[in-house]
């Protein structure tokens, strides 16, 4: 779900999705994420940056290819990586995964972001890093808020092992870049999101077949671009 997602507030004025947590916290960002995805979201995990980190040291760093230079005061950070084939440890990883400077914006940095995740799923899927496992944990349990139970996390570790990573799927929910009184959002489109959605995620018996999205400010109530135009 990209970031600029146009989204509301639980008063109805819009805003970026990712202004939902600082809103109303997690239970808002769930709301208004069930919104553009059309299913109930059961379980969360909240990572923070020094967990994320941890959690990077923890399993050794991750081996990935850093697409361009990249250089940016964040205010609070620092970025300066360089483009090439390199081993990344916690804080360079978090680097990575924070930089927005593409030329494609947002949507270039979700790519970016899902290749992070391919290297860290197949770096903790070797065997060496299992071994790992206990310290992952002890990170998790420390760091990491989740309202999965102590069972549910045993079943995901137990059949991972056996998971073939090749058979996971990355989507960005699909969407049109437009400009709304001079800011720049990302319009969800309702209908290619179902597809997408029937088509991978969907968790129910019956096909979903609408989604609760916000109406572009300006229009008739249209949600999908391609319906409007």
């Amino acid at each position: 779900v990209p970031r600029d997602t146009l989204s509301s507030y639980n008063g109805g004025s819009i805003h970026k999705i990712n202004s939902a947590y600082g809103s109303g916290g997690i239970e808002r960002t769930i709301t208004e994420i069930q919104n553009v995805i059309g299913f109930e979201i059961d379980r969360h995990v909240i990572v923070t940056y020094d967990a994320f980190k941890e959690l990077i040291d923890e399993i050794g760093g991750i081996d990935i290819y850093v697409p361009q230079d990249m250089y940016k005061n964040t205010g609070d950070m620092i970025i300066d990586l360089k483009e090439g084939q390199q081993t990344l440890d916690g804080e360079h990883a978090l680097m990575y995964m924070r930089y927005r400077g593409y030329a494609n914006a947002d949507l270039a940095r979700i790519e970016a972001q899902q290749s992070f995740y391919q290297a860290v799923i197949e770096k903790v899927a070797r065997p060496a890093t299992l071994l790992k496992l206990p310290g992952l944990a002890s990170v998790v349990m420390d760091n990491v808020e989740t309202d999965l139970s102590v069972g549910e996390m045993i079943w995901i570790g137990v059949n991972y092992v056996s998971m073939d990573t090749e058979t996971i799927v990355y989507n960005t929910l699909p969407n049109t870049p437009r400009y709304i009184n001079k800011i720049s959002y990302v319009i969800p489109n309702e209908k290619q999101i179902l597809e997408l959605v029937n088509a991978y995620y969907n968790p129910y018996l019956e096909e979903i077949t609408s989604l609760k999205l916000t109406s572009v400010p300006g229009t008739s109530g249209s949600t999908d671009p391609e319906e409007e135009e």
